[in-house]
């Protein structure tokens, strides 16, 4: 035996006793205090280590970070008192700094952090969702959410020196509590409807990038990006056929980042649905240019927005009704001028969608501008040609839904521009109930808004809800195509292998593995599959 060997082994075991009696000592002490004891005696053994072995160092340090940092890692972590959730929770910054560099001595004990970390992420995250005040707030649940990302990317980012394993964590995390709350995935598309039409008014172009790539940190954390996807496109509908939009360029920066994220196909619908509003803009100008040329609309100003059915959400479709002659007979001259440059072409009118500007003459010194949807229009026309009407005959003459005919009756009655018989139940319509002009109309205003506009009081519905059905069947199609095209290509497989697979193919949501055999069982059934007589988890594919 060398004299290094037979001074070294006694040495080891002396510091080993030495720290571990150490540790314990402090370990009577809070978790801060502890780290900062340690940290000083790490310091401290390394410089003595350079002065009189330093040929022994590494062993000797090695010693010591397994009595004061592996050995005690867990209990401290997990000290409900002043451990990694204290520390997070009251963002004790230099604290967890501390402790972070005290644990990359071992890079084993990091786990440790993460769990800690990953605990306060979902408890936190849970505590949004079952505080009704937030809860039902589209925009502040998701403000909310934003916030508490950007909080502990910086956390993670800054003080974790973008650790890994830490980034996996929270981001595991964010996407668990949002997964377990249905309305996550809808309320951040809410957020984004929010920030596009009013949010980013006056933003420079640097603190938009910044809303769209903090908008894009959240959803990489979302599972259920199908909700999030059908949410969207039915209120990017709605912005662009309204024309609420705060800028065509952020519209198309947000969708370039989601396309990046999910696909192209995914997000290919949203973008032709924006040039159908860039094609329509063009047309309704040489349509208007046209009609002047003519004489066609005596004064009238009419912009027309033709989309592609198949692009846009079934949503804009629904409510249709009949127009009044009046109204028709502008659609007539639209669709001659249209049909003549697009031969062939088959136009369905959306008297739902839209806004007017009406002139609404009382007597000949009482002149009002009405703000009116295309719906009210149509109602009002009709009282060109008589005084009044019954809200029966209304609904036969428009075959309009009795529940949208009495939204759009009840703002125009609030406002004063028609008057119902019996106007003590002011949103409701009896069937016989005659409902009139209002000859005496007066208002200080000359511009009168009338559109119909959501009861501030009111709580905002779900996005998921009566939506839920269509969803599941939606995600049984996904994944019956992703099992055919793997089977496809492999021929035979083991279910392990098919879940795998799916749950790479698939990126609009996270397919269960319960339901991916349910829907293996199906395809058995409809003789796409079948299983071998021999082993019950191989499935073959049937040319």
């Amino acid at each position: 035996m060398c004299i290094r060997d037979s001074f070294e082994a006694p040495l080891l075991e002396d510091v080993r006793q030495y720290y571990k009696s150490k540790s314990n000592q402090w370990l009577s002490l809070s978790v801060p205090e502890y780290v900062n004891y340690a940290l000083d005696s790490l310091k401290d053994e390394e410089n003595r280590a350079d002065k009189y072995y330093r040929v022994s160092k590494h062993k000797i340090i090695e010693m010591q970070v397994a009595q004061i940092v592996t050995d005690p890692a867990q209990k401290l972590a997990y000290n409900e008192q002043t451990g990694i959730f204290d520390m997070v929770s009251k963002n004790k910054i230099e604290e967890l700094r501390n402790i972070f560099l005290l644990y990359s001595r071992n890079v084993e004990t990091i786990g440790f952090i993460a769990n800690q970390v990953s605990l306060y992420i979902n408890v936190k995250g849970k505590s949004f969702a079952n505080d009704p005040k937030i809860s039902k707030d589209p925009i502040q649940y998701a403000t909310k959410v934003l916030e508490f990302k950007r909080d502990m990317n910086k956390i993670v980012d800054e003080i974790f020196e973008a650790n890994m394993l830490l980034q996996k964590a929270k981001d595991q995390q964010f996407g668990d509590f949002m997964q377990q709350y249905e309305r996550s995935a809808g309320y951040l598309a809410v957020y984004c409807d929010m920030e596009l039409v009013k949010g980013m008014v006056g933003n420079k172009e640097k603190e938009v990038e910044e809303k769209i790539e903090a908008i894009m940190d959240l959803f990489k954390c979302i599972r259920a990006r199908d909700i999030f996807l059908k949410q969207y496109t039915k209120l990017l509908a709605k912005r662009l056929l309204q024309g609420k939009s705060v800028s065509e360029d952020c519209e198309r920066n947000l969708l370039a980042k989601l396309q990046m994220e999910i696909g192209v196909g995914e997000v290919g619908k949203l973008q032709k649905m924006m040039e159908d509003i860039n094609i329509s803009k063009d047309e309704s100008e040489q349509f208007k240019k046209y009609s002047q040329e003519n004489n066609l609309l005596k004064g009238l100003e009419v912009n027309v927005q033709v989309i592609t059915g198949a692009s846009w959400p079934n949503d804009v479709a629904q409510g249709r009704f009949k127009m009044p002659s009046d109204l028709q007979s502008i659609a007539t001259k639209f669709e001659q001028w249209y049909q003549r440059k697009y031969h062939g072409r088959h136009l369905q009118w959306l008297m739902n969608q839209g806004t007017s500007d009406l002139n609404f003459l009382v007597n000949e010194k009482s002149k009002y501008l009405l703000k009116v949807t295309n719906a009210q229009v149509c109602i009002l026309m009709l009282f060109n040609r008589f005084p009044d009407f019954t809200f029966e005959k209304l609904l036969s003459i428009l075959e309009m839904k009795q529940q949208d005919l009495v939204t759009q009756l009840v703002f125009l009655v609030k406002n004063g521009v028609l008057i119902k018989e019996n106007p003590e139940a002011k949103e409701s319509f009896e069937m016989i109930e005659s409902i009139s002009i209002n000859k005496e109309f007066k208002n200080v205003k000359k511009i009168v808004p009338c559109i119909p506009q959501k009861s501030k009081s009111a709580p905002e519905p779900s996005p998921v809800i009566g939506e839920i059905d269509e969803i599941q069947i939606q995600r049984a199609n996904v994944i019956d195509a992703a099992v055919v095209r793997i089977m496809k290509a492999r021929r035979k497989a083991m279910l392990n292998d098919i879940q795998a697979e799916c749950l790479k193919l698939i990126t609009l949501f996270k397919p269960q593995p319960l339901m991916i055999k349910q829907r293996i069982e199906t395809l058995i059934e409809r003789d796409f599959l079948k299983r071998n007589e021999n082993t019950k988890t191989l499935f073959e594919y049937i040319a």
